[in-house]
């Protein structure tokens, strides 16, 4: 069709002059050197087509133009303009336009028959592979996915009965646990009966758990969830390592104990050595003090002091005899002058500052720095550390600090049980409540003008508080033990006192019982997990079930298209028989003698249809010998035979309109 045919004119006149020709022009003209010349060497293409439509009816003429444009960079699309002028239905049009097109490009081979073309032609052969399907599908769900769902829903049944029975086997071990009878295994007289009754006992177990959860919640203010193995070991872990904590062992390691014992290690002749310490000093500062109220006398004996310190230093164990800037002697009379203020002479002086107490050549300031640096070694060893360290008011506040503070600040305490600190320091107080009365607090008695610029006062007051809590807890021994146990552990029962107001032992034998009780609610949550999730299968079973029946009612009528198809495709055949054979005879002949021709359709078959091809009286499946281009062409008449049976309705009617 791209290559220009040459036709001959014959002539019946015999002459040397050769016949008159033409070319008949192809369909997509081919470009001559001149036009090729005329677009700069570049063949155009072109990309749209226009056709007229006639009107065999009324002769109205219609014009569809056909573009083939781009779809952005590398895709095409094709726009037609004037086809809804033709006021053809959808159907029409894809006769028109999508049919042909199938008819050109289907291939003949092994797998596709000139029956599958057919059905893919017109539509019907998705319906016949529907058919097919659905009687493969309708046998499954009319026999194999029932039984599979029907097993399931009795294994469900069966594994049901036996968790209620486990259920009720736990409740009967424990005591206090709630009646769950209404749990009960699934049955289809009561379909939903087994929902209400989970959902009956779960508000029954947390009506118990809050009930054994009143104690241990008044310790720790909000409980941990206990809902799963994981967490009941932790939580027993956390009472374990709480129970260490509060062990001797662990108790002897506290800063405040240690305050405590080393409290009960002094001894009264070591107490009774440092008050005396601590009253010389006060003496010494007193002393001191009235030395300084002088001030010209005490700068001037200051003054022969540090001389006196200067000639020993340079005159081991030499006497005054000479002055030690003019050196003259100071034993001959009226070679020095006589000190009036101090009404002495010089060397009398001198030797005065030599033997005089060091204390009064010094400061204030000078005092206070010497004395607070050296009242560690004046004072007994076991009191030396206390100089340094904060001493509490009064006994009680030592062990307050232990037991409701230090404990809890342990690394190894759990954080859980952390919130047990405030009870446990109620505790303590209310233990020392009825602790004997404690002499006034001891304080220091330092003139104002003594500086306190190294803290001395405040190292005189720790000491002097830890001599009066030793003695305190020497005279109270007995009682301070009975205080520490009663908060460790109660000698009376404490059943009738609230769980925050017990004992440290007691409250942590309240959070085990708690822990205990959430162990088995915790079984029994777990039981009812099961018995819940087999339910939910047997539930979705027996959901399955029905929804398996109507599908299987859905897809029954489905199972006819087989035939349907088969009915509808042969009577077309025989309706388009003769149309479809005149057309394909239009377009095309074979050009060869004694080729098979086209016989018509198979009746014996009850599985489709199926074309024939004759050779003779010999009769073979029209695919096997028809070459390509005749199946083609017959392919393509079923799409022209509709056009002239509904060509001839349309005039059928028209004339029975006019003659209406």
């Amino acid at each position: 069709m791209h290559i220009p045919i040459a036709v001959q004119i014959a002539d019946d006149n015999v002459s040397a002059v050769p016949n008159e020709t033409f070319e008949l022009p192809p369909i997509v003209p081919i470009p001559t050197e001149k036009e090729l010349l005329a677009v700069d060497g570049v063949p155009r293409v072109d990309t749209w087509v226009r056709l007229k439509f006639r009107s065999l009816v009324d002769k109205s003429e219609v014009e569809v133009e056909r573009r083939l444009e781009r779809d952005g960079k590398k895709n095409f699309k094709t726009t037609a303009i004037g086809l809804a002028k033709l006021g053809l239905p959808e159907l029409a049009l894809q006769v028109g336009t999508l049919m042909p097109g199938i008819a050109a490009a289907t291939r003949f081979d092994d797998k596709t028959t000139l029956s599958q073309a057919v059905s893919a032609l017109t539509g019907l052969r998705p319906l016949a592979h529907f058919g097919n399907r659905s009687i493969r599908l309708h046998d499954r769900l009319t026999d194999k996915y029932p039984k599979l769902a029907t097993e399931e829903k009795k294994r469900c049944e069966g594994d049901a009965t036996k968790q209620v029975t486990t259920l009720w086997d736990l409740l009967k071990d424990g005591a206090g646990l709630p009646d769950l009878s209404c749990v009960t295994a699934p049955k289809d007289t009561a379909p939903d009966e087994w929902k209400d009754g989970l959902k009956q006992a779960e508000e029954l177990l947390r009506a118990a758990e809050d009930q054994a959860d009143a104690d241990a919640r008044l310790i720790l203010g909000s409980l941990p969830q206990l809902t799963n193995d994981n967490e009941i070991r932790r939580f027993d872990g956390a009472i374990k390592a709480a129970e260490s904590c509060f062990g001797n062992a662990a108790l002897k390691g506290l800063p405040s104990m240690h305050l405590a014992q080393r409290l009960g290690e002094l001894s009264e002749d070591e107490l009774t050595k440092a008050e005396t310490v601590l009253r010389d000093i006060e003496h010494e500062a007193a002393t001191l003090v009235a030395h300084l109220s002088h001030a010209e006398h005490a700068d001037r004996a200051r003054l022969y002091g540090l001389v006196a310190k200067w000639h020993d230093a340079t005159h081991l164990g030499h006497a005054f005899t000479a002055c030690p800037v003019c050196e003259r002697d100071l034993l001959q009379p009226g070679a020095i002058p006589f000190d009036a203020m101090l009404d002495k002479s010089v060397a009398q002086a001198l030797e005065e500052a030599r033997k005089a107490d060091a204390v009064m050549l010094k400061t204030a300031a000078e005092w206070e720095r010497d004395t607070r640096k050296g009242l560690r070694d004046r004072l007994p060893e076991m009191l030396r550390r206390f100089v340094d360290d904060g001493v509490p008011d009064d006994l009680a506040s030592v062990y307050r600090a232990a037991l409701s503070t230090e404990v809890f600040q342990l690394a190894e305490f759990p954080e859980p049980l952390k919130p047990m600190a405030k009870g446990v320091a109620a505790l303590c107080t209310a233990a020392w409540k009825d602790a004997p009365e404690r002499e006034p607090l001891p304080g220091v008695d330092l003139p104002v003008e003594i500086p306190d610029e190294e803290k001395l006062r405040a190292a005189i007051r720790n000491v002097r508080r830890a001599i009066a809590l030793s003695r305190y807890r020497a005279a109270n021994a007995e009682f301070a033990r009975s205080a520490v146990v009663k908060v460790l552990r109660a000698e009376l029962n404490e059943v009738t006192v609230p769980a925050n107001d017990r004992s440290i032992n007691e409250q942590l034998n309240v959070l085990k019982a708690y822990l205990d009780a959430a162990t088995v609610f915790a079984g029994i949550r777990r039981q009812l997990g099961q018995i819940k999730e087999t339910c939910g299968r047997w539930a979705k079973a027996r959901t399955r079930l029905e929804k398996l029946a109507r599908a299987a009612k859905a897809v029954e009528p489905f199972k006819n298209f087989p035939d349907l198809v088969h009915n509808q495709v042969a009577g077309l055949i025989t309706n388009l028989q003769e149309k479809a054979t005149s057309w394909s005879q239009r377009m095309y002949r074979a050009h060869f003698v004694q080729a098979p021709e086209y016989a018509g359709l198979d009746s014996a078959k009850s599985d489709g249809f199926t074309f024939l091809a004759a050779q003779g009286k010999h009769l073979v499946e029209a695919h096997h010998v028809m070459n390509a281009s005749a199946l083609r062409a017959f392919l393509s008449a079923f799409v022209l035979g509709p056009v002239d049976i509904h060509r001839e309705a349309m005039m059928v009617a028209t004339r029975y309109q006019l003659a209406a």
